[in-house]
């Protein structure tokens, strides 16, 4: 009873298919991954182009007119408020694995230069 059930939508033939996997018993929120829409139309990150706008608003939509909930990871550059208001996000992740693992790499890095000052 108190399952969320969630699939992640990551390419535009996903987006296509909406209205179809919106309709499968149970689903309660489609995922929308950014990140790897952006990467499924070569696009890699380029969360300022227009066809990556575009994939993700068609999305956006499609998800919210299914009557499904919408969630996501937060795309680089829009703002919480606008996420959960505007375009009606009920979930949304703040980190990715990639952010985290970057961020990660770079503190074992720093953590690495000065403790070899430390040793000379």
């Amino acid at each position: 009873e108190d399952l969320l059930i969630t699939v992640q939508v990551e390419t535009p033939q996903a987006v296509d298919a909406i209205p179809e996997i919106a309709k499968v018993e149970g689903i309660d929120l489609i995922f929308l991954g950014p990140f790897d829409l952006s990467c499924s139309i070569g696009k890699m990150g380029m969360f300022e182009d227009a066809e990556v706008k575009e994939l993700i608003s068609r999305a956006e939509r499609a998800v919210l007119e299914s009557g499904c909930l919408l969630g996501g990871f937060r795309t680089p550059g829009v703002s919480l408020e606008e996420l959960f208001g505007a375009r009606g996000y009920s979930l949304l992740c703040g980190a990715v694995d990639l952010g985290l693992l970057r961020d990660a790499a770079r503190l074992d890095a720093q953590a690495g230069r000065e403790a070899m000052k430390e040793d000379q």
